[in-house]
């Protein structure tokens, strides 16, 4: 896969004399899970979760070039911040926290930088519907697991917050786009896409700060040394999602125009 992002950046500086090249910027919205892998947060809460950490808002910007009058290619880097949303585990982790219930609440959220070629299919002149195919390649992921423990003794007394940073690693998987660019002026134009994401992610690292004890980090193997307290199976979190895209794009070049041909002189 990673080949696969070397060709395309290779692709992209090697087509300088492109048809036209434009940069975009814009703002989105996963909405909807995509796939059923929940084994990530389903290891970290004893509910069953319909939902996907990369449910939320997302941010980024394409640059890209069109090389006909149909086909492109189009890079996008796009950092999505998933939702916080609430679950609940059972007591079973070892901390030193006061219970007196059996299932603690939960929050999970979790964030990804999407790096995201693709080819982009063009149709039309002003007003240009398009779809999109790519590759994505998920880096700077985290997940941030808060485990809300009662406070003991009086009621005003304050929780007790277990804190889990699951991070280390990429993700891959792949996206589809339909859109359309809306012509507003000569080198502006308005975008409008929806998306499906398909993007899977495996930790390396988790980190754990509990108040009162000292951190301690757990490395994510495939299979663990059941003597190594510090090792724990691989798991992984869903950021799949159905969503839309929108923003502004701006034209960096113009479309060559067909030069006319000089009448024959008979």
């Amino acid at each position: 896969m990673k080949t696969l992002l070397y060709a395309f950046m290779i692709f992209i500086f090697s087509s300088a004399s492109a048809q036209e090249s434009y940069l975009n910027a814009g703002v989105g919205y996963g909405f909807l899970s995509f796939g059923s892998a929940q084994g990530g947060v389903r290891a970290y809460t004893a509910g069953w979760n319909e939902e996907t950490l990369g449910k939320g808002m997302t941010y980024g910007f394409n640059i890209g070039h069109r090389v006909n009058k149909t086909a492109g290619i189009d890079l996008g880097i796009w950092y999505a911040a998933g939702s916080t949303f609430e679950s609940f585990t059972n007591d079973s982790q070892q901390t030193s926290a006061p219970v007196s219930d059996t299932l603690i609440p939960v929050r999970i959220q979790g964030n990804t930088l999407r790096i995201m070629p693709s080819l982009k299919l063009s149709f039309g002149n002003r007003h240009q519907p398009y779809l999109k195919l790519g590759y994505l390649l998920g880096i700077a992921n985290a997940v941030d697991v808060e485990e809300v423990y009662p406070a003991s003794g009086s009621s005003n007394s304050t929780e007790h917050i277990v804190s889990r940073k699951i991070h280390g690693g990429s993700s891959n998987g792949f996206f589809a786009a339909l859109g359309i660019d809306w012509e507003a002026r000569e080198k502006i134009s308005l975008f409008i896409e929806a998306n499906i994401v398909i993007q899977e992610y495996e930790p390396v690292i988790e980190t754990v700060e509990e108040p009162g004890k000292e951190t301690i980090t757990y490395q994510f193997v495939e299979i663990p040394n059941p003597n190594n307290p510090l090792e724990k199976r691989i798991v992984t979190f869903p950021f799949s999602t159905i969503g839309i895209h929108a923003g502004v794009k701006f034209l960096l070049g113009i479309k060559k125009k067909d030069t006319p041909q000089p009448a024959e002189v008979k």
